[in-house]
């Protein structure tokens, strides 16, 4: 009975918070995995994530990390959409607003094309990495400004915010020059968005899709 409850509650979540409860794990998951094939000589300030998607050196591991960034692809692209319940009267934040969802569902197609063009395939690897990690700096610099206006939104979430945002441009202007910082961006950005999904959950925000 509690887990039936527990669906049914789940089936009134809003997307975005659905979406990225579905997705965390699955990533989180797969990840691992990749890691734990890819042996003990793998290390966070060593290694970059898309070293254990690339063939050549993790050929045991590497589909398990492109699965996850092509299942993390797809699914971020409604929690993207899902943030548009964060619309309010005013015209310009809510422009704001729809240029973070552009540049959000910019980064889904750059970490989904990263799983097709791994490591081996440059310079496409690189060019779809700059596409997301670009991407991705963006919409968490603008988040703030339509957010912060909203009177449901918690301000302590923009914390970590922007701490996400310090580590992708720390990553971005280095050119990708330190791993750990690449891994400490995906990390932060996963909980500020899961925090997002929580935030949305908590104030009773509905389904995307039952609004136009």
């Amino acid at each position: 009975m509690k887990l039936q409850d527990s669906r049914e509650k789940f089936k009134k979540w809003p997307l975005s918070a659905q979406m990225i409860t579905i997705d965390i794990p699955i990533f989180t998951v797969l990840v691992l995995i990749s890691i734990i094939l890819f042996g003990p000589t793998f290390s966070f300030v060593d290694h970059h994530m898309s070293t254990l998607g690339t063939q050549s050196r993790n050929p045991s591991g590497y589909l398990f990390f492109n699965i996850a960034c092509m299942i993390t692809g797809v699914l971020l692209v409604p929690f993207f959409y899902g943030i548009k319940e964060w619309r309010t009267e005013d015209k310009v934040l809510n422009f704001f607003l729809y240029i973070f969802i552009g540049l959000g569902f910019i980064a889904c197609f750059g970490i989904f094309m990263l799983a097709i063009f791994h490591g081996d395939y440059k310079p496409w690897h690189v060019i779809f990495s700059a596409v997301h990690w670009v991407a991705d700096l963006f919409f968490l610099a603008i988040a703030p400004i339509p957010l912060l206006r909203h009177k449901k939104f918690y301000r302590s979430i923009i914390i970590m915010c922007v701490i996400a945002t310090i580590f992708n441009f720390i990553y971005v202007i280095t050119s990708g020059a330190y791993p750990l910082i690449e891994w400490l961006t995906a990390a932060t950005s996963f909980v500020f968005a899961a925090l997002m999904g929580r935030n949305m959950v908590k104030e009773g925000f509905s389904s995307a899709f039952r609004h136009s």
